[in-house]
C-alpha cells in the first residue's frame, strides 16, 4: 500500500518485536514509508491522521488525540474503533477513518471522556494537591483492610508451590 503513493506511512513497532520482523519493515522504507526509530511513540502521534494496529495500549493514547484507529482483530473492539478481521478491507477502513464519520468521532469522544475526563494539562497539579491533602489529613481516616483469611491462605499456598 505504501508503493501506491496514496498515503505516507510511519511504522512504529513495539520495542520487543522480533528482529526479523523489524528488518522486514525496515526494508520497506521509501518515499512513502518511514520506519520510526523513536522510542517515544507519543512523538509520532501529532504527525499521524490514523493509527493502524491490533491490540495495543497505545490505542487509547492515540484516541485521546481525537483521531481514528483502525484495528485488526482487536481483543475488545468497541464503537470507538474501526475493527476489521480481513486484511483485504484495510484500505477501505483507512478511507473511512480519514473521513472521520460523525458517529465514530462521537464514540471516540465518549470513550476518551470515560478514560480521561480531565484533559486540561493539569493532572500532575491535581495529583500533587491530593498527595499534599492526604499528608495534611494523615492516614487516620483510612479504613483498615478487611481480614481475608481465605485469600491469605490461597496466596500462601500458591507462593509455597502447593497450588
Amino acid at each position: 500500500m505504501s508503493a501506491t503513493g496514496r498515503w505516507h506511512w510511519i511504522v512504529c513497532l513495539h520495542p520487543k518485536t522480533n528482529i526479523d520482523t523489524v528488518a522486514r519493515y525496515r526494508s520497506l522504507v521509501g518515499e512513502n514509508l518511514e520506519f520510526s526509530e523513536d522510542d517515544n511513540i507519543l512523538d509520532v502521534f501529532p504527525r499521524a491522521d490514523v493509527m493502524v494496529s491490533d491490540t495495543s495500549s497505545a490505542l487509547s493514547e492515540f484516541l485521546l488525540w481525537q483521531k481514528p484507529v483502525v484495528t485488526f482483530k482487536n481483543r475488545r473492539p468497541g464503537p470507538e474503533l474501526i475493527d476489521i478481521d480481513d486484511p483485504a478491507v484495510l484500505e477501505s477502513a483507512i478511507e473511512r477513518a480519514l473521513q472521520r464519520p460523525t458517529g465514530l468521532m462521537a464514540a471516540i469522544r465518549e470513550y476518551t471522556d470515560a478514560i480521561h475526563p480531565a484533559r486540561d494539562g493539569r493532572a500532575s497539579e491535581r495529583v500533587l494537591a491530593a498527595v499534599d491533602e492526604f499528608i495534611a489529613e494523615g492516614s487516620d481516616k483510612l479504613r483498615k483492610k478487611p481480614l481475608n483469611l481465605w485469600r491469605n491462605w490461597r496466596v500462601r499456598r500458591r507462593l509455597a508451590g502447593l497450588g
